[in-house]
């Protein structure tokens, strides 16, 4: 809010996003938001009581990507 210039406030802005993307989160809160779509949409024909279970695996799988291109980029820009 107390940034002024238009450009510093994108960088910021990107940053931010960046900080999110890198680790692999983004996709944990798009899987939450899926399940939570199909079970208002499906009702009860999926089992809610796998839905952590589902969640845990994504979250550790995007933990993992994120940590891969981490590495990557560590690596390119060394």
């Amino acid at each position: 809010m107390k940034i002024k210039g238009d450009s510093a406030r994108l960088i910021i802005i990107m940053v931010m996003v960046m900080a999110f993307v890198l680790p692999g989160f983004e996709h944990c809160i798009a899987n939450a938001g899926i399940f939570t779509m199909g079970v208002s949409l499906l009702g009860h024909s999926i089992n809610i009581a796998m839905i952590p279970l589902h969640m845990l695996f994504s979250t550790i799988g995007n933990i993992i990507g994120g940590a891969s291109l981490a590495v990557l980029l560590y690596i390119i820009f060394r």
